[in-house]
């Protein structure tokens, strides 16, 4: 949640657990599992009118893929992996703008502005590229500390089972890795 406000709200997409699994020994520390923010919203937005949106978003789109292709760093110093920014990937940002109403995202999340990306903690991420990924879960979450207010699977089924702090120590990264001599 890059360039976020002191507190608040964010709308995550989250990862699948195969490209979580690859991205655990460079997203170690962070605060929050693997994800891609669609927006952030100040502490003053109300609360419902988000979690019906994003339901309403989650119920109607379907897990998308995406290939996580290029490493960047912010100004502020925190690097990202970047997705290659599909139209589908732009279409769904831009849905979930349409449907927040009158609540305002951070300058950083509007139309124009917005870097898809997923914040790891190191560097050592080049190596992990290109990483193909799904985006398969929709979460409203509270920071800080990151506190999860809903989470919906893309498609519709609801989740109410929360592992916030999902733990991927023994998870072998190798596994997942795809074969770059074949892209």
């Amino acid at each position: 949640m890059t360039g976020a406000p002191a507190s608040g709200l964010a709308v995550v997409l989250r990862l699948d657990a195969a490209a979580a699994a690859a991205l655990a020994p460079v997203s170690a520390g962070l605060p929050w599992p693997p994800h891609l923010t669609l927006a952030v919203l100040d502490s003053a937005t109300p609360e419902a009118p988000l979690l019906e949106a994003v339901q309403a978003l989650a119920a109607r789109w379907a897990p998308l893929p995406m290939l996580l292709a290029s490493l960047g760093r912010f100004p502020a110093g925190t690097c990202f992996l970047a997705p290659v920014p599909t139209a589908a990937l732009l279409d769904r940002h831009a849905a979930l703008l349409a449907a927040l109403g009158g609540a305002t995202p951070h300058p950083h999340y509007r139309s124009g502005a917005w870097v898809p990306h997923v914040t790891v903690a190191a560097e050592a991420a080049l190596d992990l590229l290109p990483l193909p990924a799904m985006l398969d879960a929709m979460e409203l979450v509270r920071f800080p500390p990151p506190v999860p207010v809903a989470r919906h699977a893309l498609g519709g089924t609801a989740r109410t089972a929360f592992r916030p702090q999902e733990s991927h120590a023994h998870a072998d990264p190798r596994r997942h890795r795809p074969d770059r001599r074949a892209l």
